[in-house]
């Protein structure tokens, strides 16, 4: 659908004559709609508005500021900088044209007054923090930034612009649109709470608090090569928890590294001190496959080619496992 957008042009009006009219140029060789208040200064109440309203009407915001800051409102602050606000303030985007050098501005375009040309400094940089300015330092090259600029903008940042009618859906199309945009909300919802919802009938499987014994082999000096010695580990179904969603709440693992992780982790727990030395201490592959079958059987991880996640259910309960609980 060939849409155009509306571009509010903001600036002062007698020292830039000659750069709005290659602006408005600019923006009318693009196919979109200059729009501005440059003849009607908001010298009341009922200007103001006016001038809001075709802000609001507007798609994008481009500012081009020289060397002057402007009149002042009753509260002290320059119209142009009052209708950045207001345009910034409802989240339209802003694209700032600055001139290169105020200074080297002839004298009759730019501030005499030392109390508005410092409120023009800070104007300046209040745009220059909050955006990315374009800089400028003839109507020609203003131009040229303002096509590049513009363009860019409109296509990182579509907005609602206009159509021709006769392109318009019919009222019945519209109607059945908006419909099944509901129905795939409510849909997209329903599928978000099933996520944070434990999987049924897990009452009566290991989980939270219940001990799960781990058992691991490792070889001593005086063990034999071919007999390695076997031990368990007693931990927590938490506390297994707490150890894989170290690793996978914020990442996905292949299959092979979280088998690793978790054996890695596992063999620091192990009771070793009665011996003075140990070595090829090892988590066996069955006590692993367990862990991780037991995990998807409460639906706190899921597998899909290789590749573990936690589900949403299971970065819920990792949440709340980590949570700081009150004191009784």
């Amino acid at each position: 659908m060939d849409k155009r957008y509306q571009i509010f042009v903001s600036s002062l009006y007698t020292d830039l004559i000659e750069e709005r009219q290659g602006v408005q140029k600019a923006i009318l060789e693009l196919d979109h709609m200059p729009a501005g208040m440059e003849l009607f200064p908001a010298s009341d109440a009922s200007a103001w508005e006016l001038i809001c309203s075709v802000i609001d009407a507007s798609d994008y915001y481009v500012l081009i500021l020289s060397g002057r800051y402007g009149s002042l409102d009753e509260n002290g602050l320059g119209y142009t900088e009052k209708e950045y606000e207001y345009a910034h303030a409802n989240g339209m985007p802003v694209i700032p044209f600055l001139h290169k050098d105020p200074t080297a501005i002839i004298r009759d375009k730019t501030e005499t007054d030392e109390a508005l040309w410092e409120k023009l400094m800070v104007f300046r940089k209040k745009l220059e923090d909050a955006h990315t300015c374009k800089y400028w330092s003839t109507a020609e090259g203003l131009k040229a930034e303002v096509i590049v600029s513009l363009t860019r903008e409109i296509r990182a940042k579509p907005r609602l612009g206009w159509v021709r009618a006769d392109q318009l859906a019919s009222n019945k199309a519209m109607q059945d649109i908006v419909r099944l945009q509901r129905r795939i909300d409510e849909l997209e919802q329903e599928l978000q709470d099933t996520g944070l919802r434990a999987i049924k009938d897990t009452e009566n499987l290991a989980q939270g608090e219940d001990i799960l014994e781990v058992e691991y082999t490792f070889y001593t000096p005086d063990s034999s090569p071919n007999e390695p010695l076997f031990r368990k580990i007693e931990i927590s179904w938490n506390d297994l928890l707490r150890i894989i969603g170290m690793r996978l709440f914020t990442d996905r693992q292949f299959d092979s590294d979280l088998r690793n992780f978790i054996s890695s982790r596992l063999s620091r727990l192990a009771p070793i001190d009665a011996y003075e030395e140990i070595y090829e201490l090892r988590i066996i592959k069955p006590e692993i496959d367990l862990l991780l079958i037991q995990f998807k059987a409460l639906g706190i991880i899921d597998v899909d080619e290789g590749i573990w996640e936690m589900t949403e259910y299971g970065k819920k309960a990792f949440n709340q496992l980590l949570a700081i609980r009150r004191k009784p």
